[in-house]
């Protein structure tokens, strides 16, 4: 069986993120800090992990700095403002780890995050 679920850092309140997820046949998980984001993981498999920098409010580079230490599988996406801190190389450098430029309310970037993820969820029997 598939895992659909898709762990989400950030806001639950994002509307535009979770409609895009759920058209795309995810389940979003919302969970907030870096702590809720491995008891997660942890808990249960995940096709992917979701970081919207904008709504998530913790260091993301640490937060996929830990999630990578638990698995290089999981596809990790981080979006990210065109503005956002030049850590990005840092990010690049990562297996399985994709920057994604826009705002959740965008739907060229629900396009993209549904290319990444088309390509590189995990499913729960791998």
């Amino acid at each position: 069986m598939k895992s659909f679920s898709v762990l989400v850092i950030g806001s639950s309140a994002n509307r535009h993120l979770s409609d895009c997820l759920l058209d795309l046949g995810f389940v979003p998980v919302f969970r907030s800090g870096i702590e809720g984001a491995l008891r997660a993981l942890r808990s249960g498999p995940q096709a992917a992990v979701v970081l919207d920098e904008c709504s998530c409010g913790v260091d993301w580079v640490e937060l996929v700095l830990n999630v990578r230490e638990f698995s290089d599988t999981v596809p990790v996406v981080v979006i990210v403002a065109s503005d956002a801190p030049p850590n990005r190389a840092i990010l690049r450098q990562l297996p399985n780890t994709f920057l994604l430029e826009g705002t959740t309310g965008d739907q060229a970037l629900c396009a993209r995050l549904d290319a990444v993820l088309a390509d590189h969820a995990v499913s729960s029997n791998e």
